[in-house]
Parts: structure tokens; C-alpha cells; sequence
């Protein structure tokens, strides 16, 4: 005659098949954690490497200079070695720099946009990917829209910034964007600064006739703040998106502003 299981001897398997199943999902959640931790610490470790390297010293951006402390004064903005840059990645457009916050990156463009959402600049996989430009985008941001993208970070790094335009206090404080390119800094001011979602038209690239003035209207009309300033039909914009956060899956901050200036290095 077989014994029957007691009540306690089911009740002791029960809570051991529970606790295997919760230690597993500890290990597994510690593990995901640990991943996240080391690829941001290989993010941030790569891009402190590229400004080390890529971004010339202050003056007349020779490296002799430093040494000398001859040179031109500061005028604050950066120098770049644009030819070693391009050697790193083709795919290299521009250096985004985005004064009163963290943001100072290299922006990318591929014939997607899905390819350097887990790449950094290098080619490296990481969860922290690197800025890049949609690919419906001109890479020159001679669009009437140049839409860039960049992950909202933990950590604080890539674009988690750019949801301070939406304070009024350091918006009051800081309001210039910078793209640095080989043949000049684009200068642009913010002109809009809202939270939306990711099907929203102001990822729109392309305009036909009197369309984009009436779309930088509704784009202005969204703003969380009123900043004073309205592009023309004539203008270039750059509209910056990230993620909300991972709580929601289609949130974006987004930030659009206007170039106002285009500083040129003389030779």
C-alpha cells in the first residue's frame, strides 16, 4: 500500500519549488543589472576616450599651444580633429554640444534608424547606442527638419538633458545648442520644448509649400514654454527627441530649435 503525501511534506515541496523560482529570477534580475552597470560604464569610458583625443586643446586648437599658452583668447567654443574623427567612424556628421548640461557627442547617420540605437561611436554594442541624425534627414542639416535622436540614460548621460528645456528657470539661462562641423558651428536657439509621443508629426522632415510655417506654429503652440522666438518658413531647425523613460514606452521629450548663426574659423 502506497503512503499518501502529508499535508506538510506538499507544503515543504511547494515552498522550495517557490524558492528556486525567486532565487533564479534574483539571479537573473542581478545579472541584468550588472550588464547594464558594465556597458554604462564601457559607454561612458569610450566617449571620455573620443573628447580626450578628438577635442583640441583651447586657443587656436593647436595642441603646441597649450604647452606655450600662446594662441588666440577663448571664445569658448570647442576644436575638433574632424579628419581623425571620420577616421573612427564615416559615419561621423557632426558634434553636438549643448552648453549648461552634459551633453558634448558625436552624432552619426546610417540608412536606418534602428543600426546605432545599441552601437556607440566605435561600433561597439551597448545599450547607450550613440546620437544620430533620422535617416530621412540631410546629414549636411541643410532639412528643413533635422531630426536627431539620442537614448534617455539612467546614468544621466546622452540626452537625459535635454528635458531641462523644459524649466523655465534654465531655459531663462541657457537656450543655445551647438552642432560643430568642419566648415562651421551651427548656432541654434530653442524655440519649442514639450513632452509628446513617438508618433507625433514633429519628427516630419519633409514640407511642400506653405506647410512648414503652419507646422512651426502647431509645434510652438505645444511648447510647455513660451521662449519668444519664431522660425520663418525660411529657417533650418533641429528637433531633439528622447525617451520619457522606460515607465512609457512611446513618451518623448522633445526640443526644437532654430539656427540663428553659422561660426566660421579662420584659417
Amino acid at each position: 500500500m502506497k503512503k499518501k503525501k502529508s499535508k506538510k511534506g506538499i507544503i515543504d515541496y511547494i515552498l522550495t519549488l517557490v524558492s528556486i523560482v525567486l532565487a533564479g529570477v534574483m539571479l537573473f534580475s542581478g545579472y541584468k543589472v550588472f550588464s547594464a552597470i558594465s556597458e554604462y560604464i564601457a559607454g561612458k569610458k569610450e566617449y571620455d576616450s573620443i573628447r580626450e583625443e578628438m577635442i583640441l586643446p583651447k586657443n587656436d586648437g593647436k595642441k603646441n599651444d597649450v604647452n606655450t599658452g600662446e594662441g588666440q583668447e577663448d571664445d569658448g567654443y570647442l576644436r575638433f580633429d574632424y579628419d581623425g574623427l571620420m577616421r573612427v567612424n564615416s559615419d561621423f556628421k557632426c558634434w553636438i554640444e549643448i552648453p549648461g548640461t552634459v551633453i558634448s557627442y558625436p552624432v552619426v547617420q546610417s540608412s536606418n534608424n534602428d543600426y546605432y540605437l545599441r552601437r556607440t561611436f566605435t561600433g561597439q554594442y551597448n545599450v547607450g547606442g550613440v546620437i544620430f541624425i533620422d535617416y530621412t534627414s540631410p546629414g549636411d542639416l541643410t532639412g528643413q527638419n533635422t531630426v536627431i535622436y539620442g537614448h534617455r540614460m539612467n546614468d544621466g548621460s546622452m540626452f537625459t538633458d535635454i528635458k531641462k528645456f523644459l524649466n523655465p528657470s534654465f531655459s531663462m539661462e541657457n537656450n543655445e545648442i551647438r552642432l560643430y562641423r568642419s566648415d562651421g558651428i551651427f548656432i541654434y536657439k530653442v524655440f519649442a520644448a514639450f513632452r509628446t509621443d513617438a508618433f507625433s508629426d514633429c519628427y516630419k522632415t519633409s514640407f511642400y509649400g506653405d506647410t512648414f510655417a503652419a507646422w512651426i506654429a502647431e509645434q510652438i503652440a505645444r511648447s510647455s514654454i513660451d521662449f519668444e522666438i519664431v522660425p520663418t518658413a525660411e529657417d533650418k531647425i533641429i528637433t531633439l527627441s528622447t525617451c520619457v523613460g522606460s515607465w512609457d514606452e512611446y513618451g518623448r521629450h522633445v526640443v526644437m530649435a532654430v539656427l540663428t548663426d553659422i561660426v566660421q574659423f579662420d584659417d
